[in-house]
C-alpha cells in the first residue's frame, strides 16, 4: 500500500467528512431558508418543495454536526473531551477556529 493506512486515522476521517457534510447541508438549507424568505419560488407547488429540501437538509446538517462532535472524541490526535467539544475556545488545537465551529454548531442547532 502506498501512502498512510487509511484505518490508522479512520476517527479523523470520519470527523472530517461529517463537518463538511454538516456545513454543506447547514448552508443549503440557510439559502433555500433565504430564498423562500424573498418569495423566489414563484412557480405553484415550487413552495412547498423547497420547504421539504430546506427541511431535509437542515436535519441532515444536524445529524452530521452530532456525528462531527462523537467522532472527535475518537480522534488519538487531539484528544478531546465532551467539555473541549462542547464549550467554544477551551480546546488547545487551533482555539479561535475551532471556538468558531462550535459556536456555528450550537448556533445550527439551536435556530
Amino acid at each position: 500500500m502506498i501512502g498512510p493506512n487509511p484505518l490508522e486515522y479512520g476517527w479523523w476521517l470520519a470527523s472530517r467528512s461529517s463537518g463538511i457534510v454538516a456545513l454543506l447541508a447547514v448552508s443549503i438549507s440557510v439559502i433555500i431558508g433565504l430564498m423562500m424568505a424573498n418569495g423566489l419560488p414563484r412557480k405553484p407547488g415550487a413552495k412547498r418543495k423547497l420547504l421539504a429540501v430546506h427541511e431535509s437538509t437542515a436535519l441532515a446538517g444536524l445529524i452530521a454536526i452530532v456525528i462531527h462532535g462523537v467522532t472527535l472524541l475518537g480522534d488519538s490526535y487531539l484528544h478531546p473531551t465532551i467539555t473541549q467539544i462542547a464549550i467554544p475556545f477551551t480546546i488547545s488545537y487551533r482555539p479561535f477556529y475551532t471556538g468558531l465551529g462550535i459556536i456555528a454548531g450550537w448556533g445550527a442547532i439551536f435556530l
